[in-house]
Formats: C-alpha cells, structure tokens, sequence
C-alpha cells in the first residue's frame, strides 16, 4: 500500500466526491504531471538561454518568463493530443457503454495527467494574473474544475473530445516563438499560422461547438445533481467564450504578419540594419 491509497486519502477523496482520484495511481500521476511541467519550465529557463543566447540578450524579464510557459504547453500539447485522439477513437468498453457515470483505468491516467498540467496552469496564472490578465485564471479554473470532478466519476467518456482542442496548441506556442526569433511575417511563420487558425477553428470551434450541443444534453440526465449540471456548463461557457475571443485575436495577429510581409515586399524586403522589427 503507497500514500496515495492509505485510507485517510481514500476517504479524504471520497468526502470531496472524487471517490476514482483515489483509484489505481491517479492521485500520484496527477502529481506527477504538476510536478513534471514545473520540470519542464525549470528546463527551459535554463536550457533557452543557451539555446538563442543572441535573441535572449535582448528579452526582458516577461518574455523569458512568456518563453518558457509557451514551452510547458507545448509539452502538453504534444502529449494529450495523440492520447485525446486515440480514446476518441478506441474509447473503453465501459465509457463506450455508459460515457456518463463511468471510469476507466486508462481515461482516469490521461485525465490524471492532464489534470496536473492544469493545476500548474492554475498556480502559474494565479501568480501572473497581474501582468497576464484574468482570462487565463478563468481558463485554467475552468479545466481544472472539469478534470478534477472527472473522478466523481461524471463524463469521463466525453472528455477526450474537448482535451483533443489541444490540437491547436502544438501550433500557437510556435507562432510566438516565431515573433521573438525575429521572423515575423516569415512564409514559415504564415505556414504555421494557417495550421494554427484551421486547427483552432476545427478542434475548438467546429468540434466543440458540435461537443458542446452533445454536453448539454447529456447534463440534462435525471441522475445528473444540480451543482454539477450548472458547474460544468459554466465552465463549458466560459471555455467557449475564451476560445471565440481568442480565435478572433489569432485572425487578427496572422493578417498582421501578412501585411508586415507584403509592406516587407512593397519596400526594399530587408529590416535596417542592426534593428529589430516591430511586433
């Protein structure tokens, strides 16, 4: 018997209605995933400066800090989007069967897992809420919620199609990093962006949007209690409205990569000397 399955944890979870955080070793990887992604900022604020020592000799403090959480949710992103695809695709037997009111070992680890990506998002916006701005709590709160009451054990068998909105991040954190390696405008940068806008409009918008319709009416089940009804369609709100802000914010800054590129071309194609471009 581990700590994360001695009795004072089983019934702690059991009293905060999470009875299936306490099965196999969710508990210890959704510690883990928190643990791992502080590991991998910790690895990216060291390694980075190495890595571009000319570009971060002009970074300030934010856009390091910026720099290495574009990296965490990267790893992520890397990481829960082929497992969000293959449980869409060969869901389990149980969650096929009921996708409602059951659990699987294998969703409960990815969702583990997942789930300790969003607890160090939560730690991080908290933190940064200052400089990076409310949206950001809202939306690490709003996973959080979702990945955390997954273990009542309540629709873990609809939660890989909105994990799977991850798709698009593989592409966004690029496009930035793209901005501050002074590549702005660049045909790679305009390649990525078009991946980022059809992959965000797909997964978050079109797919979500059809996920969203399917969620609501699956919370509508008589067994379903109030609170989690109305918590997870807020959260679901709140996520849908964040995606539309920013789909909106990520047409606007790829049109202004293209105009930088077309002004590029209408001139003489070249930066001055010695001067970075304006963002």
């Amino acid at each position: 018997m581990s700590f994360f399955n001695t009795p004072a944890v089983v019934e702690t979870c059991k009293l905060l209605h999470v009875p299936y955080l306490a099965a196999d070793s969710n508990l210890a990887l959704l510690l883990f995933g928190c643990t791992f992604f502080f590991a991998m900022q910790w690895a990216s604020h060291s390694l980075s400066p190495h890595l571009f020592p000319h570009h971060f000799a002009t970074f300030n403090r934010k856009t390091r800090c910026d720099w290495d959480l574009h990296f965490t949710g990267w790893i992520h992103a890397l990481i829960s989007t082929p497992a969000s695809l293959y449980l869409i695709l060969h869901p389990s037997p149980a969650l096929a069967a009921d996708p409602i009111f059951s659990y699987a070992s294998l969703e409960g680890a990815v969702f583990a897992f997942s789930g300790g990506y969003f607890a160090y998002d939560l730690l991080i916006s908290l933190w940064l809420v200052r400089t990076h701005g409310v949206p950001f709590v809202i939306h690490a709160s709003a996973c959080c919620f979702i990945f955390f009451k997954a273990f009542t054990p309540i629709l873990m068998g609809v939660g890989p199609n909105f994990l799977v909105w991850e798709f698009s991040t593989i592409f966004l954190h690029p496009h930035w990093w793209l901005d501050k390696l002074n590549v702005t405008g660049s045909v790679l940068q305009l390649v990525n962006g078009a991946f980022l806008l059809l992959s965000f409009f797909g997964a978050r918008i079109a797919w979500g949007g059809y996920m969203t319709y399917v969620l609501w009416h699956l919370l509508d089940n008589p067994r379903m209690s109030p609170s989690l009804r109305w918590g997870f369609r807020a959260a679901n709100i709140a996520l849908n409205v964040l995606n539309w802000s920013w789909f909106r914010l990520m047409i606007l800054s790829v049109l202004s990569r293209l105009k930088k590129r077309e002004d590029g071309k209408a001139g003489d194609g070249t930066a001055e000397p010695g001067k970075k471009k304006e963002l």
